[in-house]
């Protein structure tokens, strides 16, 4: 969900490492339904003022206009600015603050007066969100494909097997498997754990009608639908043999659209095996036995009718988006990937290159998800406002709920009925791992295909891992996984990851404690689980403790549990230990010291990792001039000028923090901090705690007169201690 004030926009994003800070917005949301976040940013310096903030319920059908209502949350953050985290592979700033302690107290009236510092002159808002069942929590497993490209395997256990980048796949009602493995060749079966080529001798071709399916030579197979005989269609859809194909389970191949004449469009309103297709990519059934085709190089959805004639059903054949609210027949696709039936006999599009997900209701086409730019917003919010990027394949349950291969995002995405959406599986970046875990956890590599099994289970054609994906839902909807008998155990520790990842920690340090049943539910604090200024110290009977101490908890799930050290811990080698309702996990050693201080990470360009920067009053982005994320304002900084940057870590201020209190004051460090941009030390305006927060640490700085360049390494010293890692900004004239 893009943070918005005017036309304005952030998206927010987060690190790389595994749940890193709250991992989903979703887990904010569970106990709200809606809520709102004002961005602050912090002034030159001083005095300290009394403003006025009037937060004003308004809501429509359709979800954002204007703010919250009294229900909502609000996010104060005097001196900085406060947004949540999305994890997409990189953080820009908007993901840093309320990542790291950032206060959420609950809208108890219509207005709310608010303590700030003066100069603010920055207010982001998200408007109202409708409230939300919580999607599933499921976990994922590989059930076919030992994630080796080639072919191997059949008639043997389908785990080792090898597939080379399966297309699509489908579930029958047996909930046997079948997959397009494409460059194989073949159709393959997955059943009671075993595979075997049901089509395709492995030899691409077009060959075969009226033999045996496993005889023909079949041709770049991708879409896949099965019918209640048990049945396999498949498409074909090289530009040499575009065809859709059905393999019976008992009989032999036939062509049920398509011509040996190859790619092209004609047939309309005819038998569809005199019709030219062009790289039809994706099929589906209804109810009534028709078959829809996404004819995806003809930019159109076409239906093989039960008399064998073929039409179009959507897509004038232009490739470009318009006709939004017509008749879908004139309305333009873009290179549509996928495609899915529901029971009352609506009809779902990835229209691909749109970046969006479409309905056909009635012979209306209308968008129900994606906001037509690619790239990775929304999640929890309304699917019609999100960003997807380049959606592969659609699916659709009994309930209406609908499954999106988000592919270059790679994630599942799961539209509900009342039109939000959410991330189901997968993370920011692409990769084969997570198996046995938490689905949002793991990592896909660009996903093609996505299918519905029995009993809410969920098939993921990973297609570039060369295998099959389940998702097993925990739940039976209410979000949360079950409870474990089982004591936390805790495997490693590392202050945040935004800001270094390091191994040991320092009093009033967040830190990430990672390991298994270290909670049984999956969630945030919000601002009921204060009192007053005092952040909670236990979230659905998850606690913390360090030295003995109670720590302060923003966030909880099975594998991740994320905490602040105590400031009055002292340094020394210290026991973390997790306690789940009643279940005490052993203790884990963490040694801390007086600082292990770590500058926080935005986005990464081409490998090189950028500061989470701001220009000081105001929401621009400190990044090069040829950087390009969308719905971000950036440009370099001017020599000069002041900017704003934030970290984890850095130890002792004046006057001393209150233990889980929120800052509401000016503690600046204790410690001697020098800033070098390269080798030029740079003026430090502000350096301590960031008002509003929780161990958060706020450095206004003014821009030292160095040479132009993308890529100025950001360096400190805090004392005698030379901080790392080393991050970069761009400077740019003055």
């Amino acid at each position: 969900m893009p943070w918005r004030a005017g036309s304005c926009t952030m998206p927010m994003t987060a690190p790389n490492p595994p749940e890193a800070w709250p991992q989903t917005l979703h887990e904010h949301r569970r106990t709200t339904g809606s809520r709102i976040r004002l961005l602050f940013i912090f002034p030159h310096h001083s005095n300290r003022t009394t403003r006025r903030l009037i937060v004003r319920s308004t809501r429509n059908r359709n979800g954002y206009n204007g703010f919250e209502n009294a229900s909502s949350q609000i996010l104060i953050a005097s001196l900085g600015e406060g947004q949540a985290r999305r994890e997409t592979g990189c953080a820009p700033l908007s993901s840093i603050r309320s990542s790291i302690g950032g206060f959420e107290p609950e809208v108890k009236k219509d207005f709310y007066k608010v303590s700030v510092w003066s100069c603010l002159v920055a207010c982001l808002a998200l408007g109202p969100l409708p409230a939300h069942a919580a999607a599933p929590v499921y976990t994922i497993l590989t059930v076919a494909g030992n994630a080796t490209k080639g072919y191997s395997g059949d008639g043997g256990p389908a785990s080792q097997a090898a597939f080379s980048n399966p297309c699509k796949v489908a579930v029958d009602g047996s909930a046997n498997i079948f997959v397009s493995d494409q460059i194989n060749s073949r159709i393959r079966q997955v059943s009671a754990g075993n595979v075997n080529t049901v089509a395709g001798n492995g030899t691409a071709g077009y060959s075969g009608d009226g033999k045996t399916p496993s005889q023909a030579s079949i041709s770049q197979p991708c879409g896949l639908a099965i019918d209640s005989s048990g049945s396999v269609y498949f498409s074909q859809t090289d530009s040499t043999n575009s065809a859709v194909r059905k393999a019976p389970s008992n009989g032999n191949m036939s062509t049920v659209a398509g011509t040996s004449l190859g790619a092209g469009f004609s047939g309309d309103g005819a038998a569809a095996t005199k019709a030219q297709v062009n790289a039809p990519v994706a099929l589906a059934l209804d109810a009534a036995g028709n078959l829809y085709v996404a004819d995806t190089l003809n930019h159109r959805i076409r239906m093989v009718g039960k008399d064998g004639n073929i039409n179009t059903v959507a897509g004038n054949g232009f490739a470009q988006f318009s006709g939004e609210g017509g008749v879908a027949t004139q309305a333009s696709l873009n290179s549509p990937q996928g495609i899915a039936v529901d029971a009352k006999g609506n009809l779902y599009i990835a229209d691909t290159l749109n970046q969006r997900i479409r309905m056909v209701s009635g012979g209306v086409i209308t968008t129900i998800a994606g906001n037509g730019t690619a790239g990775f917003s929304g999640d929890n919010g309304l699917a019609v406002k999100a960003q997807l990027n380049y959606p592969k394949d659609v699916a659709v349950d009994a309930a209406g709920n609908l499954y999106i291969a988000d592919s270059y995002n790679f994630r599942i995405r799961m539209v509900t009925p009342d039109g939000a959406i959410t991330t189901i599986a997968g993370r920011s970046a692409s990769g084969y791992a997570g198996d046995g875990g938490l689905a949002t956890n793991a990592r896909l590599n660009f996903p093609q295909g996505v299918a519905v099994g029995p009993n809410g289970t969920i098939y993921i054609a990973d297609t570039q891992n060369n295998v099959i994906r389940l998702l097993t839902p925990l739940t039976d909807g209410s979000g949360f996984p079950p409870p474990t008998s089982n004591p936390p155990l805790i495997t490693s520790v590392v202050s945040a990851s935004a800001c270094g990842a390091f191994s040991s920690a320092a009093p009033g340090s967040w830190i990430e404690i990672r390991g298994t049943n270290l909670a049984t539910t999956a969630r945030a604090w919000t601002g009921s689980d204060f009192q007053g200024n005092l952040a909670p110290t236990s979230l659905e009977g998850t606690r913390v403790t360090i030295a003995g101490q109670s720590a302060v908890v923003l966030y909880i799930s099975p594998n991740q549990v994320n905490a602040q050290v105590p400031v009055t811990v002292s340094p020394g080698t210290q026991q973390v230990s997790v306690t789940s309702g009643n279940l005490p996990g052993a203790a884990y050693s963490l040694t801390i010291n007086a600082a292990q201080p770590g500058l926080c990470q935005g986005v990464q360009i081409a490998g090189t990792p950028y500061l989470a920067a701001v220009v000081s009053n105001t929401a621009t982005y400190i990044l090069p001039a040829n950087a390009s994320i969308p719905g971000v304002t950036s440009r370099p900084a001017r020599a000069g000028e002041v900017i704003t940057f934030f970290g984890n870590g850095f130890g002792a201020v004046t006057p001393g923090a209150s233990q889980g209190q929120i800052v509401s004051q000016l503690n600046q460090l204790t410690t001697p901090l020098q800033i070098f941009f390269g080798q030029a030390q740079a003026t430090v305006q502000y350096q301590g705690l960031a008002p509003g927060f929780l161990g958060l640490y706020q450095f206004n700085v003014v821009v030292p007169n160095i040479p132009d360049s993308d890529a100025v390494p950001v360096t400190f010293a805090l004392g005698n201690f030379a901080g790392a890692p080393t991050l970069y900004t761009a400077v740019r004239g003055q």
